[in-house]
């Protein structure tokens, strides 16, 4: 690695001008740029017909190439990889901005690590105000497996590649967008380990027009799969690959038939914590769009039980993941004063089942495992009943 490194940086922009000037002053603004690294800075115009050129012109040091039209912000990375010369390569998406330290902070990580396809950091999360990603989520090594989960890494403005990698794995997929960072992650951790470096190195500020905001979920399919076709076909990766198919189906499944046909291809899931998770999700979703919630509920919960009744699934896991649905719908309903009986009979339904429940989750648990204490919901519901009984009586 040489002593001064150049670092290809690629900011692919269209229509936002004003927003492209704030990104390349944070690029410019890099402590020990032209001491400890060099700085090649392109800028791929996808098709702009605002004042981007101009922004672009008032740049020496930028290196600009455009579309005649749109072509999409992986085919605008993809262009700057080819035209860069940089022994490392990063991106920046031009509403966004990088923190002073980022390139001070990650270069070195290289000279630690000269097996390392990648470092990455964390970027605030202007839209959640909060990092990304979190610490206690960050891996480093052979992170292929935990990427199969998710994008645990998040977008590209925290990512610094080895140019040698980039050559080995292939550059992002054109037809992949909003998913094309995810895939490109999972290709370079099969063939290289990736390094995190804590400490928050970009800002993600996050513009109503952007495909982050958007909504826009699909490809995760594809992006499994296509991670999935790099593994050998044998029984030592049978498993892992019926967990990530399973996991794609259950996160991101878009009506409760496609629910219960993954539960029924792997009954066996319900043993993660995260699939009984999903599927309580949708449990609730289900149940309280419904008149009449509690009615829906047991028949959800019948299909689940009859689609898990292979002898695969543990009837401890099928056992928890009903609890787990009738609790949360009692917490749901007790939030409604005209639903009380309901939420403690949902309440009771649910400590039957399983009896820990009856003080609910702790404070300190991940979202997903936090609920409201299942004893004051039953002595409210019975309170409520005592009292219209009382009120029948003295009619």
């Amino acid at each position: 690695m040489p002593a001064r490194p150049e670092v290809s940086v690629i900011i692919p922009t269209r229509n936002r001008a004003p927003l492209l000037a704030r990104a390349l002053d944070s690029v410019f603004s890099q402590e020990g740029l032209g001491e400890q690294f060099d700085l090649e800075v392109i800028v791929v115009d996808d098709g702009s017909t605002d004042s981007t050129a101009k922004v672009v012109g008032e740049y020496a040091q930028v290196r600009g190439l455009r579309f005649s039209t749109s072509r999409g912000v992986a085919a605008a990375r993809n262009t700057g990889i080819e035209s860069s010369r940089g022994a490392f390569t990063c991106f920046l998406d031009d509403d966004d901005v990088w923190l002073p330290g980022r390139l001070k902070l990650q270069i070195p990580a290289f000279k630690r690590h000269p097996e390392a396809g990648a470092v990455y950091s964390q970027a605030f999360d202007a839209h959640d105000g909060k990092p990304y990603p979190a610490s206690a989520r960050a891996v480093s090594g052979r992170i292929f497996d935990a990427l199969l989960s998710g994008n645990l890494i998040g977008g590209v403005d925290a990512v610094l590649i080895r140019h040698e990698a980039l050559e080995k794995t292939g550059y992002f997929d054109e037809s992949l967008p909003p998913c094309e960072d995810w895939d490109l992650w999972l290709r370079l951790s099969f063939h290289f380990p990736f390094v995190f470096v804590p400490g928050l190195v970009a800002v993600y500020l996050p513009s109503p027009r952007g495909l982050w905001l958007s909504g826009e979920k699909g490809n995760n399919a594809r992006v499994i799969e296509k991670a999935l076709q790099m593994i050998p076909d044998s029984g030592r990766y049978a498993e892992l690959k019926r967990t990530a198919r399973a996991r794609t189906a259950l996160k991101h499944g878009q009506t409760w038939p496609e629910i219960l046909a993954a539960l029924r291809t792997d009954p066996s899931i319900l043993r993660h914590s995260w699939a009984r998770h999903y599927v309580g999700r949708w449990t609730l979703k289900v149940a309280l769009r419904s008149e009449a919630p509690l009615l829906t509920l047991q028949e959800l919960c019948t299909q689940i039980k009859e689609a898990t009744s292979d002898a695969r699934a543990s009837r401890r896991r099928v056992r928890q993941t009903v609890a787990k649905a009738w609790a949360e719908t009692a917490s749901s309903l007790a939030v409604r004063p005209a639903r009380q009986r309901e939420a403690a009979y949902a309440a009771t339904r649910a400590v039957a089942l399983a009896p820990s429940l009856l003080a609910g989750g702790a404070p300190h648990a991940p979202g997903h495992q936090r609920r409201r204490a299942l004893a004051p919901i039953i002595v409210r519901g019975a309170l409520v009943a005592a009292k219209g009984h009382w009120a029948r009586a003295r009619q």
